[in-house]
């Protein structure tokens, strides 16, 4: 369910990136006993409504193999792209016309919660596009090599996955935008440049996309530490 109307929801995890900045698959990492591959895609695959996922990997054996026991059988593997939207494009392609509403999640998130998603689905029929976000602490500024070219004096805040988006107008955007999809980092922006107003609902802090061997490592602790509630 949808805000106040039943639309049918659809996921898509984004597991295309290649862990350069990692070292290693960061996706086959274990946290509490599970790859990071599995918490994300689980978070979808088992979110009560939601009946189909599409997960975007250039290796889809091995991702089937991370996944086996941790997800439900609604999953369907989807080539990735060259970028992050392009990866989305795909996905979109073997999603079912009849699917209204699409959570779009980063595979490398693994600590996203329910309860996140259904604050999103509570304002699907107010907004068509939601994003959580976090506030930045601190003075945040543009740097140029070692200078300080801006202040922002602006609260700025960092946005994560997962993000709800209507189907039809996430692909009119991807349509628009085919030729140089590669300069949207997230779904929001690309939305939001398209037209779309999109809204923010709070973000989590146990929410870190892991990119580093230290996040890793935050994440885990998260978990052991009780951080973590799902």
């Amino acid at each position: 369910m949808a805000g106040s109307n039943k639309l049918k929801v659809a996921g898509i995890v984004v597991a295309g990136g290649k862990s350069s900045r990692f070292g290693r698959d960061k996706l086959s990492e274990i946290i509490d006993g599970k790859p990071i591959l599995a918490w994300s895609t689980s978070l979808l695959s088992m979110y009560p409504g939601v009946d189909f996922v599409a997960l975007g990997t250039d290796n889809g054996e091995n991702a089937k193999r991370l996944i086996s026991g941790h997800t439900a059988s609604n999953i369907s593997i989807s080539p990735a792209g060259k970028s992050r939207q392009h990866t989305v494009a795909s996905a979109l392609e073997i999603i079912p016309p009849e699917y209204e509403l699409i959570l779009i999640h980063d595979a490398a998130r693994p600590l996203a919660t329910k309860k996140l998603i259904k604050s999103m689905l509570s304002l699907s029929d107010q907004f068509g596009c939601i994003a959580p976000a976090l506030a930045i602490n601190g003075a945040v500024k543009r740097v140029k090599g070692k200078v300080i070219s801006e202040n922002f004096e602006d609260r700025l805040f960092v946005t994560q996955t997962p993000q709800l988006v209507y189907a039809r107008p996430l692909r009119y955007a991807i349509n628009r935008y085919k030729d140089r999809l590669d300069r949207f980092r997230d779904t929001a922006h690309l939305m939001s440049e398209f037209g779309v107003t999109v809204t923010t609902v709070s973000g989590e802090i146990p929410n870190i996309k892991i990119t580093y061997l230290d996040d890793l490592r935050r994440a885990q602790m998260f978990v052991k530490m009780g951080f973590y509630q799902d």
